[in-house]
């Protein structure tokens, strides 16, 4: 079988979206703690959101924070 990861995308998506507008840049270790699974979610929802070119993710070293921000 696969991973079954119990959230429900869409909320993790608006979640993440209310944030950003809230702070205007959001550190994602900051959104992405707790249980395993809740972070694999969470890393999901970000990737769709950057797929949709909603939410800009950056980096400025290798293995630093990832920062998200709303793409303009």
């Amino acid at each position: 079988g696969g991973i079954v990861i119990p959230f429900p995308g869409i909320k993790l998506v608006d979640m993440l979206l209310a944030r950003l507008k809230e702070t205007g840049r959001l550190p994602f270790g900051t959104v992405a703690s707790g249980e395993p699974a809740f972070r694999i979610a969470i890393f999901v929802a970000l990737l769709e959101l950057v797929r949709q070119r909603r939410v800009r993710a950056t980096q400025a070293t290798p293995f630093g924070e990832i920062v998200l921000e709303e793409a303009s």
